[in-house]
Parts: C-alpha cells; structure tokens; sequence
C-alpha cells in the first residue's frame, strides 16, 4: 500500500512538472494597414532556415485577421530559445510576395524588432521562453 502511494505521488510529480516545461507566447502586430488576409507566423528555434524557409520552422501558424484583432496566441512551446517571423499576407495567396529583386511587397516582421537594413538574423530576433506566459511586440514593415 505504502509503495503504490508512492508511485502515485511520484507520478503526479512528474506529470506537475512537465506541465510547466511549457509556455504560451503572445505576439502584439504593430503596423498592420488593414485586417485583409491572413497572419503568416514562423516560430524558429534553430537559425537554419530563419527568417523566411517555413519548412525549417519548429512551428508554422495562420491567423485571420478579418476579425478586427491584432493579437494572436502561440500556445504550448516548450520552454527554451526561438525566434518568430511574420508576414501579412494581404491578398491570401499564401505566399510573401516580393519584387524583381526579392524584397517584400508586403509587411514583414520579427520577434525584437531588429534595426537592420537587410534580412534579421536568427541571433538578433531571438528570445528565451522561460515562463507559462510572455508577450511580445512585432513591428511590421
């Protein structure tokens, strides 16, 4: 008896620990023109593939943003270091649409707002999820 209620002790132990092994990540757009299409949003956690190679990302989301919002849920990340990439795809094609020379038609942004002239790098948007909630602001542009 003594050991069954031993093993049932350790088990929801091991169950309340691994719970808070993860977090929910909140991301605030700043800079959308209009809420027409969709909320592209890459969550990286390795620099292969950042910001723009969507088969690299640990995690891949659309949003709608018909409904007027501009915060979106990122839920149940394990807890460690990311970086996120978004793009308003205005026209619903799914895809970032760019000119003749590669660079975005439409709005891009990534997780801390780096003031870089070309394309951000994995080390200047990145973040640790060390906790059940964090929130963070993207800029777009």
């Amino acid at each position: 008896m003594i050991l069954k209620n031993v093993i049932l002790a350790l088990g929801i132990l091991v169950h309340l620990i691994s719970a808070n092994d993860s977090g929910n990540v909140t991301i605030k757009i700043k800079n959308l023109n209009n809420h027409k299409g969709y909320l592209e949003v890459g969550v990286y956690c390795k620099s292969n593939g950042f910001p723009n190679k969507d088969e690299f990302a640990f995690k891949k989301l659309h949003f709608d943003l018909q409904n007027g919002k501009n915060e979106f849920q990122i839920t149940n990340l394990p807890h460690g270091e990311y970086a996120i990439s978004v793009y308003h795809d205005e026209n619903s094609n799914g895809k970032l649409d760019t000119n003749f020379f590669g660079i975005p038609k439409e709005k891009t942004g990534v997780s801390n707002n780096p003031n870089v002239d070309f394309m951000p790098v994995f080390d200047d948007a990145k973040f640790q999820l060390k906790t059940s909630h964090e929130t963070l602001e993207i800029e777009l542009r």
